[in-house]
């Protein structure tokens, strides 16, 4: 189920934290996309042994190369336009994240990543999340991905508005400039996940 919940009224930032805090036990991820809407996706177990896998690559290649701070999906970015949206891994550089660490946050850091990773089930609402993704970039972040399960599609968007879409995960990924000598390859990280599932 990808569902959109519409309420009465309008969520402010600590309204919507306050959501997620009473939910977030939920097998959900929870976005923002309007003031008064609420983009559920479900976590299956599928998806949350990919992105386990995932970030541990991710975490690796961070520790060994120290270039930034990664956050994981348990926090959900303020957007400019008022959105709140989840991702699954995402990595600021240093130079900023000392800078924005001295500011005091709760759940919804007060930044835009400069690359992110957002995971998804299945195509539904898959224009909603693709939405989502060009907001991002709009905003600020660099590089972005959205992968989708099901179909074994990836979804790349730029700054610069070169986006691409990549089909089947025989694919190693990689981020471009923007981060030095990060390469993901799927098809093992789907190996793995397929293994602790």
């Amino acid at each position: 189920m990808n569902d959109i919940i519409h309420f009465p009224m309008e969520f402010t930032p600590t309204d919507f934290h306050n959501f997620w805090e009473a939910n977030k036990d939920l097998p959900y991820s929870f976005n923002l996309i309007q003031a008064n809407q609420i983009l559920l996706t479900p976590k299956t177990k599928a998806s949350i042994s990919f992105v386990e896998e995932l970030g541990f690559d991710f975490g690796i290649w961070n520790s060994a190369d120290d270039a930034g701070k990664v956050i994981s999906s348990d926090h959900g970015f303020l957007l400019p336009d008022g959105k709140i949206l989840s991702v699954d891994v995402a990595w600021v550089n240093k130079k900023v994240w000392k800078r924005i660490a001295k500011q005091t946050y709760e759940n919804h850091e007060p930044v835009i990543p400069n690359f992110l990773i957002v995971v998804i089930p299945n195509a539904q609402n898959l224009k909603i999340h693709q939405e989502n993704m060009f907001a991002w970039t709009w905003h600020g972040t660099q590089l972005a991905w959205l992968i989708e399960l099901e179909s074994e599609k990836v979804y790349i968007y730029r700054a610069d508005g070169k986006n691409e879409e990549l089909s089947g995960f025989d694919q190693i990924l990689s981020a471009d400039e923007l981060i030095d000598d990060l390469e993901i390859d799927l098809a093992e990280i789907k190996e793995r996940a397929a293994e602790t599932e």
